[in-house]
């Protein structure tokens, strides 16, 4: 006889089957997610690690880690806040807790932490199994944007320009340190009022104008407008104004910066005065006046100076001091503009001979100066060059005749004796 027990274990096959193919599904999970898997023994022993992990812990197998704890990898810092955060093992959610993980070459990964226990029939942590989120670009990335903002806001409060956002209704919500030193208000006062408290009437009306014109997608908008500053004295401004959109481009509010010119103006048109009164000296001397570059090519020169050589001021921008200069004196020119030009003398005078336009050679004294900028190096040369050739041809002339007067005295057989009464000086003839 044969007595059988026949005991149906079709569910149990089936939950079998489930819980394979849930750990199947777990470890295909596991093995492709983006996000580090660590499941610890409760002694920090490695029971498993997927790829992701190893990535961030840097080691390319769980063998790695035979004989080591997570202890040793997890900074100290991190490990003390992870016992600050423990929460009750059976609260419903794990806590999110920044970490930093050290690889064995020392560089950190940074990382938020979600740890999961896992508890025994008796409510007893048997391990733990956590997933690492690297944030570590991230946190780069923020660390450089608060860097850059940093640096941006230093800009903006060093800067001695007027920096402020204002509104579409012109009520000021940000100013820079500038801004309230140059109307003498504090952030609190300003915050809230006009953008710019001190502008003329006539002014306010021509900026509301250009304000209500301006669009988004313009281009800034420049202006200049005269202002009281804190002494009450009247400056001028030049502004550069934008309006700023959101992504939609409907509009946030408008930009400013602003620059005190009043100094600059005034030196401007003292410049225009001084320019006014060169060009004045320049156009109507009597004598010859050039600027020459340090190559000696002519950049300018006035009437004066064009109807001594015969060229047009036209044509001398073409031209150089070398081809105008008489050959014989061409090595000697370039030599002493060399010296003015390499600071080797400060200013150059001398006589020399020049060829006209139609080929006469004509006599002028020269004098000129090295103009240097702010580096010292020669930016360009100014010179004087009046005519001298009536007075070299008069000096030739009586260089002549005193030779003739000589030939003849020492021709004649008399004796021959001059007095001058003035200086009682006595000339007397080899014959005398």
């Amino acid at each position: 006889t044969i007595v059988s027990i026949i005991e149906d274990i079709t569910g149990q096959k089936e939950s079998e089957r489930r819980l394979r193919l849930g750990e199947q599904k777990y470890r295909t999970f596991s093995e492709h997610c983006p996000t580090g898997i660590w499941h610890l023994t409760a002694g920090g022993n490695t029971h498993y690690m997927n790829p992701a992990m190893r990535r961030i812990l840097g080691v390319d197998s769980v063998a790695e880690l035979e004989g080591r704890t997570c202890h040793e990898f997890i900074t100290a810092d991190s490990q003390l806040n992870i016992a600050t955060h423990s929460t009750d093992p059976a609260a419903a959610e794990p806590a999110a807790i920044e970490v930093d993980l050290q690889r064995d070459d020392g560089s950190l990964r940074h990382c938020i932490l979600h740890g999961i226990p896992d508890l025994d029939e008796a409510g007893q942590i048997r391990n733990l199994m956590g997933s690492f989120l690297d944030v570590t670009d991230r946190s780069e990335s923020e660390r450089a944007i608060k860097a850059e903002q940093a640096r941006y806001r230093a800009i903006v409060e060093q800067t001695p320009d007027l920096i402020c956002r204002f509104d579409k209704d012109g009520r000021l919500s940000f100013v820079n340190g500038a801004y309230c030193e140059f109307f003498g208000q504090t952030r609190d006062e300003l915050r809230g009022g006009p953008f710019a408290p001190k502008i003329p009437a006539d002014e306010a009306a021509v900026i509301a104008e250009i304000l209500d014109s301006l669009d988004p997608a313009m281009a800034p908008r420049q202006f200049t407008c005269r202002v009281l500053s804190t002494t009450a004295s009247e400056r001028s401004t030049r502004w550069t104004i934008h309006a700023v959109s959101d992504e939609a481009g409907s509009f946030i509010e408008y930009q400013a910066i602003a620059r005190d010119i009043t100094d600059q103006l005034a030196a401007e048109r003292a410049l225009a005065v001084s320019e006014r009164k060169f060009r004045g000296l320049f156009e109507q001397s009597g004598v010859g006046i050039v600027a020459l570059a340090p190559d000696g090519s002519y950049l300018e020169a006035n009437k004066a100076y064009s109807d001594f050589i015969g060229y047009s001021p036209e044509e001398l921008r073409s031209l150089s001091v070398a081809e105008l200069t008489y050959a014989d004196d061409r090595a000697a020119t370039a030599g002493q503009i060399n010296a003015l030009v390499s600071d080797t003398t400060d200013v150059l005078e001398l006589d020399k001979r020049y060829t006209k336009k139609d080929g006469t050679m004509v006599w002028a004294h020269v004098a000129a100066r090295a103009v240097r900028n702010d580096a010292g190096e020669t930016d360009h040369l100014i010179a004087a060059i009046q005519d001298i050739t009536t007075r070299h041809q008069a000096e030739d002339a009586l260089r002549a005749s005193e030779e003739r007067a000589n030939l003849a005295i020492d021709g004649t057989s008399d004796g021959i004796w001059d007095w001058r009464v003035d200086s009682d000086e006595v000339y007397y003839s080899p014959r005398f």
